[in-house]
């Protein structure tokens, strides 16, 4: 009886260490750190009619005649904080972003803060190293981790060639 109790209670603890092995995403190279899990940004408010702020950007650095191809990927911390990664693939660049308090209902409602967040320069920015160099710089290994995490839970979001509305007047608000 008592090897019963014990076969029982080493199958329940097993079950608790999988189950917690399992709830817990692994982010082993990730240019963010800490968080926990993916989070879809499909059903965040803050991210809502993100192309608005994608449109922003583009427009905003006169690549709106061409087009443009983004991956946005979520992450969820501990805490329930989200953050996204948002990559540009023709600009190489990626930015961390955490959203808008109030997204927008169309284009032009206001400029984007995707547009002031921390952005890293693909190009000039990574480096080669099994280290951290304690500046703006980001590890390779970091980056490119970040990018297949993103081509395989992220959004893909093709932006075509667009012309901005023209800016509205004072009158207009």
């Amino acid at each position: 009886m008592l090897n019963r109790i014990k076969g029982v209670w080493l199958f329940a603890l097993m079950a608790l260490i999988t189950h917690s092995a399992l709830a817990s995403e692994s982010f082993e190279h990730s240019i963010l750190q800490g968080q926990v899990e993916h989070a879809d940004l499909t059903h965040l408010r803050q991210y809502r009619n993100f192309q608005f702020d994608l449109m922003y950007w583009v427009a905003n650095l006169d690549k709106n005649a061409q087009t443009n191809n983004f991956c946005l990927v979520g992450y969820r911390w501990p805490d329930k904080s989200i953050e996204a990664v948002v990559s540009w693939k023709e600009e190489s660049s990626l930015k961390i972003w955490s959203g808008r308090h109030t997204p927008p209902d169309e284009y032009g409602d206001g400029a984007s803060d995707l547009m002031m967040t921390k952005g890293i320069d693909l190009e000039h920015n990574v480096v080669d190293r099994e280290d951290q160099m304690g500046m703006s710089t980001y590890l390779r290994r970091d980056v490119e981790g970040t990018l297949k995490d993103c081509a395989r839970h992220g959004i893909q979001y093709e932006l075509k060639p667009f012309t901005p509305p023209p800016e509205k007047s004072e009158d207009d608000w």
